[in-house]
């Protein structure tokens, strides 16, 4: 067998062997195939041979103790053995979602900087899910202390790492618990994914393994790590709680665990998504793109529609689509722009994320979903971005296709540099999906006009720690004449220059980034020269100056910029050398 990506690691040790037969199944049954299921035989009484024999996989390898040596030494011994450079960590009485490996694999793979990445978990007993185990987020030696732990069948570990600290100490019923804190100790970093992919069966009769006899693993390593982590006095209180669960009877214990601990199961849980849509004079088209967010294949939307005062027929076909689709929320004002009335829709949103849709423009029907699939196998305050749109006479070819598409994740550093350059990162806020919370803190600027999106982004990105990807175009946009950006020049041309100069005087203040300085200096060239392309501009002596002013400012930098697109690399030369032909030659060319 080459060398599997994943390594199931997994002890056993008189597990009831309908229990141990399913838990085997639901690995052989996953996604991820590139695998091998390492089962450590700590001498039980269940003919484990015959058992994985069963399955006729060679994927199963099965590794005999000659005496009982316990979980901790077992699963270090599977680590000894394993092949690939990732660990999966599974119990033998537990079930895998089918998605679980594919799932963490991805999420490593796209997170180098995690060492080990957990799930939530379904609990659930004989008879009937219990609740869900766990709570999303990165996990610190204060969390820990506080209980806020990974459950550990849930995780998958680089085992580069693990074996860098020595593998799993020997603290009974605590060897998951030493080896997080030994982990974030050395600096490695931990994270549960917000997704629930473990079923973890927990019997009544295992409270009875709860009791004061084995609690003094779990205490005697809480004391240990307490002390070397500086824990707070508060966190002492978790022993405590052991101590006492540890004397109650058992089924007190379990009622106060499903009452307190465990949250309602969540199994079938899709996060309600705010589709906000401005509207401005769009009753051609509003109608349509109504339709086309309404007919999303993800069902669990709301349509928030923010007439922003139109003049035309547009509300009376708006009111039309609110009798056909309930989901739709329908406000109005006078007419504030499009940033109020986005700024309205945010106010106004109850989902867990936003997107935005122009009034005039289409999504293809998997859009949402798309989005929402990469928010749920990684960090909750994430932005999702779709690629660049595609234009409007696109639409029917494209929005019946759907392919699985290629994912990428990237600081946001990186994503920042891509935006302002700009190259894989529209400025538009629609085709992304935004945390409700991110958006309600950083509202659109309304005293801009043009490049408003592309600020609010900028702040956005910045104050996200991930933003994912997608190679996948399912929006579809329509060209406006109307718009700003293509009427001849007034004085709100300028606001996209205002725009740009906050982002290069933020970037100079409060980053050391010098990459995103210098792309931001650069944005703030390009917008400069797009709006010198215009011959209209000509005619203001004033926005003349503030545009030459601006270039010439810059143009040094942008010509020794290697990351700048050529063409202004030419332009920020030429005007250094002569700026009066630089402009003649930009509008011959026009935009």
């Amino acid at each position: 067998m080459s060398k599997p990506k994943i390594s199931v690691i997994m002890s056993e040790y008189n597990t009831p062997p309908d229990y141990l037969r399913a838990s085997i199944e639901s690995i052989l049954s996953q996604t991820f195939k590139d695998i091998e299921i390492i089962i450590v035989d700590d001498c039980g009484k269940n003919d484990l041979d015959s058992i994985t024999e069963e399955y006729k996989d060679k994927r199963i390898r099965v590794i005999k103790n000659n005496k009982n040596i316990g979980l901790v030494e077992s699963l270090n011994k599977a680590i000894a053995v394993s092949k690939a450079d990732i660990l999966a960590r599974m119990d033998t009485d537990d079930i895998a979602d089918e998605n679980r490996l594919e799932e963490q694999y991805n999420f490593m793979i796209n997170h180098e900087e995690y060492s080990v990445v957990g799930t939530l978990a379904n609990e659930f007993s004989k008879n009937s899910t219990t609740g869900v185990l766990g709570k999303p987020g990165e996990k610190t030696a204060k969390s820990l202390a506080y209980g806020d732990s990974i459950i550990h069948p849930s995780v998958m570990m680089r085992k580069k790492d693990i074996q860098s600290i020595g593998g799993y100490k020997n603290y009974k019923r605590a060897e998951d618990l030493s080896l997080w804190f030994e982990l974030v100790m050395k600096g490695f970093r931990l994270f549960v994914i917000d997704r629930v992919l473990l079923n973890y069966r927990v019997n009544e009769e295992d409270y009875s393994k709860r009791k004061f006899k084995t609690r003094g693993g779990e205490i005697k390593a809480r004391l240990h790590y307490y002390h070397l982590t500086k824990a707070p006095v508060l966190a002492y209180l978790v022993i405590i709680k052991s101590i006492v669960s540890s004397i109650l009877p058992t089924r007190i214990v379990a009622f106060f665990r499903r009452k307190i601990i465990l949250k309602p199961g969540r199994e079938n849980e899709r996060p309600l998504v705010s589709v906000i849509i401005p509207v401005y004079n769009c009753a051609e088209y509003i109608g349509e793109c109504i339709d086309s967010v309404a007919e999303q294949t993800y069902d669990n939307i709301e349509i928030i529609v923010v007439n922003d005062g139109s003049k035309d027929g547009s509300e009376n076909i708006i009111k039309d689509k609110r009798k056909r689709y309930h989901n739709i929320l329908y406000y109005k004002q006078r007419n504030k722009g499009v940033s109020a009335a986005r700024n309205l829709g945010i106010k106004k949103a109850r989902g867990e994320y936003i997107t935005f849709v122009d009034g005039d423009d289409l999504v293809g029907k998997y859009l949402v979903e798309c989005l929402v699939n990469q928010i749920r196998c990684t960090h909750p305050g994430c932005i999702i971005v779709s690629k660049p749109t595609q234009k409007i006479n696109e639409f029917k070819e494209r929005v019946l296709g759907y392919k699985k598409p290629v994912v990428k994740s990237i600081s946001s550093s990186q994503a920042l540099i891509k935006l302002l350059y700009p190259y894989g990162i529209d400025n538009g806020p629609y085709a992304k999906l935004y945390p409700t919370v991110l958006l309600k803190k950083n509202l659109f600027n309304i005293d801009l006009s043009i490049a408003e999106d592309l600020e609010l982004n900028y702040r956005l990105i910045k104050s996200s720690k991930i933003v994912k990807v997608l190679n996948e175009k399912l929006y579809f946009y329509r060209p406006n004449p109307k718009s700003a950006m293509n009427q001849e020049f007034n004085e709100k041309r300028l606001s996209g220059l205002t725009a740009t100069d906050i982002i290069v005087k933020d970037a100079l203040s409060t980053t050391n980034n010098k990459k995103i300085q210098k792309a931001a200096v650069g944005r703030h060239f390009i917008e400069a020269v797009l709006i010198a392309s215009d011959p209209s501009v000509n005619r203001s002596v004033e926005g003349s100056a503030i545009i030459k002013r601006v270039i010439l400012k810059n143009a040094g930098l942008v010509m020794r910029d290697f990351n700048m697109f050529y063409k202004y690399r030419i332009v920020a030369a030429i005007a250094l050398i002569n700026y009066d032909i630089a402009i003649k030659l930009l509008q011959s060319r026009g935009r």
